[in-house]
């Protein structure tokens, strides 16, 4: 009988996050490989998981012991260990260790999940990066003292752990950085990082014998409050910027110690090539859908098995199509309903209501404030749009 591989943060919340784990499970399925979801005791009792799961085991992930205690008695029952979450990709580690079984070391990840560390390391081994400055000192002070470490203008004031834009503020002025530093506070300790000029692009790939290998380039879209609003893909970079990228991505993992798993990394082009945040999971926001859109026959998380166990040589179909998300923002107000949804949105790839009646709507401070999603594909990034705008133009939005 084939071991199961065990899917850490079985359940989902949202939908992009559900669809990931429908793909998951439908990958290993079709491989013939059982797959074991575990997730928090509460998560368990309240949230959505996929069908086709073998079996659930409760286990809070937030508890190393725990982890290691509910391990020790396994050893030897899976193949492999997995997640698309952000809050699980350190737990995967755990478990991966103390199951014997392929994964990052915890330690990589620490490293990596930590901003200020992970901008540090990759600036000791040669790759740009913006200057930052922790701040755990009163914000009577910080106008000061950022313009003094980190020179003029524009500055990003963000959590050093986090995700999703929560917390992250773009400051143009000195006199208004204090007044960020105490919002983003909210979110944990606090870092100041220089402004990088440059255009905003994410990286998915996936790790194969060790080494990163990219399938996709995504452009994104970001408003002024630092929240995304919608990915591209093909990116339409030049084929040097690819290069490039492949160099740096190649130093980075080796500098961090990660060789396992999906990769979602961020980066700007502008005077140069500066990575961004570096993740061991799969872009959030459907980017896992349109990495598979783009490339047709491609299963994204089968990779990710295959390589886990083992089964090569593996076969990565061509890019050969477009694909893209939008998220939608409404008129603020009391939203009364949004008619011709469903019509409206027939033969995309996804969409999802994100917001329902009653609820008041204003514009987003991060990913978890958006008001809906639609996805669709195409032959080409203009097939892509038109699907969109017909979408958009045949939606009537009733605001109170």
């Amino acid at each position: 009988m084939t071991l199961p591989v065990l899917v850490v943060g079985a359940t989902s919340g949202t939908p992009h996050g559900r669809h990931a784990l429908g793909r998951m499970v439908a990958d290993a399925t079709v491989r013939g490989i059982p797959v074991v979801g575990l997730d928090t005791p509460d998560a368990l009792r309240g949230a959505w998981r996929p069908d086709g799961l073998l079996d659930v085991a409760a286990v809070d992930w937030h508890d190393n012991a725990a982890l290691a205690a509910w391990a020790d008695e396994r050893r030897g029952r899976f193949a492999g260990v997995l997640t698309h979450r952000e809050r699980c990709v350190l737990p995967t580690a755990l478990l991966a260790g103390f199951l014997g079984l392929p994964g990052n070391h915890p330690d990589a990840v620490r490293a990596m999940q930590d901003k200020a560390r992970c901008r540090s390391m990759l600036a000791g081994a040669g790759l740009p990066q913006p200057r930052l400055l922790r701040w755990d000192e009163p914000v009577e002070t910080a106008a000061h003292r950022v313009v003094d470490a980190l020179g003029e203008g524009p500055w990003v004031v963000k959590p050093r752990v986090g995700m999703g834009s929560a917390g992250v503020l773009v400051v143009e002025r000195a006199g208004g950085i204090a007044a960020a530093i105490s919002r983003s506070r909210a979110y944990g300790e606090v870092l100041v990082e220089q402004y990088v000029n440059g255009d905003e692009f994410s990286c998915e790939g996936v790790f194969l014998g060790g080494a990163p290998r990219i399938l996709s380039l995504t452009a994104k879209q970001i408003d002024s409050r630092c929240v995304e609003t919608g990915h591209r893909i093909p990116a339409g970079l030049a084929p040097g910027v690819r290069h490039e990228l492949e160099e740096a991505l190649t130093l980075a993992f080796r500098t961090l110690g990660v060789a396992h798993g999906l990769f979602h990394v961020e980066f700007w082009v502008g005077d140069g090539l500066t990575l961004g945040e570096l993740h061991a999971r799969p872009g959030g926001d459907f980017i896992h859908a349109l990495v598979e859109a783009s490339r047709p026959g491609l299963g994204l998380f089968g990779l990710l098995l295959d390589d886990l166990l083992g089964r090569h040589p593996i076969r990565i179909p061509p890019q050969m199509r477009a694909a893209g998300s939008q998220y939608l923002t409404f008129p603020s107000g009391v939203l009364r309903q949004v008619q011709n949804w469903e019509e409206a949105t027939r033969g995309l790839l996804a969409a999802e209501m994100l917001v329902g009646p009653g609820a008041v709507l204003s514009p987003p401070l991060s990913s978890e404030g958006r008001h809906a999603v639609i996805v669709a594909d195409g032959d080409t990034l203009a097939d892509v749009e038109k699907a969109f705008q017909l979408a958009i133009a045949s939606l009537r939005v009733e605001i109170a």
